[in-house]
């Protein structure tokens, strides 16, 4: 990545970890009103016998955050946010969430080509044309939306033993390069992504990964979706981040996760505008 990166900046050549249909990066596609799906969180525990646990509740904390934080994130960036979806996934109707799981399946297969690399040329960002079909539909209608917002989240945080066991590995190494790295107490990675209501097509995603909260990871993400003029009483959209959901973020800069769906690898108007980086999925 470091390699990437380096050849990039010689080249001149701008990178980016976003992807857009042409049409949407284009405007030709108008988006106005957005249907929230139920997010999906995994989160686990990862200790010093290598049984990395999955917290269920913790999950269940963390999703439910994320939803409310993409409502703001997306209002601040003047769009009509609804969670109809969210609702009635909530009510236990067992078909409906059936054939949203069908919609999920399918989108983690989209995603694995998305995202079968890292960083791409922002030329090259605007031409992806994949899609989950018709599958969306009836979700974008329930709602009265043009396009669906998925998001996914793994997160993770480390037990005393595994960080005292990396701590001392770190500083080993450190001692023979001369450069000395401290591991991440905890962190994750978080993929958003906008489909078309009517076609299925994916018009926009973007990832962001690193030592830091899930909040500051959607955070990262969302600062590329393009802004539409607010209406109403939608707040001004802006670059600024978003409120966090509840997990323990470190100080150390954000580190590349990996970038395929399920690998172990939100948002207020805030009070003080500020650019997160664009971080590598």
């Amino acid at each position: 990545m470091v390699a990437l990166m380096l050849v990039a900046t010689l080249s001149g050549c701008a990178m980016t970890s976003v992807r857009q249909h042409p049409d949407f990066a284009s405007g030709k596609r108008k988006i106005n009103v957005i249907a929230i799906l139920p997010a999906e969180a995994e989160y686990r525990h990862l200790v010093f016998t290598g049984e990395n646990e999955r917290d269920p509740v913790r999950e269940k904390s963390i999703a439910s955050e994320i939803e409310s934080d993409m409502v703001s994130a997306l209002q601040w960036r003047g769009y009509k946010t609804k969670l109809d979806v969210v609702e009635k996934a909530h009510s236990g109707d067992k078909e409906f969430n059936f054939q949203l799981e069908q919609l999920r399946s399918a989108y983690v297969q989209v995603a694995k080509e998305l995202y079968a690399r890292g960083m791409v040329e922002e030329a090259e960002s605007t031409k992806f044309r994949v899609g989950v079909g018709p599958l969306a539909n009836p979700f974008a209608a329930i709602a009265g939306a043009d396009a669906l917002m998925i998001a996914t989240y793994q997160g993770f945080d480390k037990s005393s033993g595994l960080m005292a066991k990396e701590i001392t590995t770190s500083v080993l190494l450190g001692a023979l390069t001369g450069v000395y790295s401290a591991p991440a107490q905890s962190g994750g990675r978080i993929e958003l992504t906008l489909i078309d209501g009517v076609s299925g097509d994916i018009l926009w995603s973007n990832a962001s990964a690193g030592p830091v909260s899930a909040g500051s990871s959607l955070t990262n993400a969302m600062v590329k979706l393009p802004v539409v003029p607010s209406a109403g009483d939608t707040k001004p959209a802006s670059d600024g981040p978003t409120p966090t959901a509840s997990i323990a973020a470190s100080g150390e800069a954000p580190v590349a996760v990996a970038a395929t769906p399920g690998a172990a690898n939100s948002g207020v108007a805030p009070s003080k505008q500020e650019s997160p980086a664009e971080v590598t999925p």
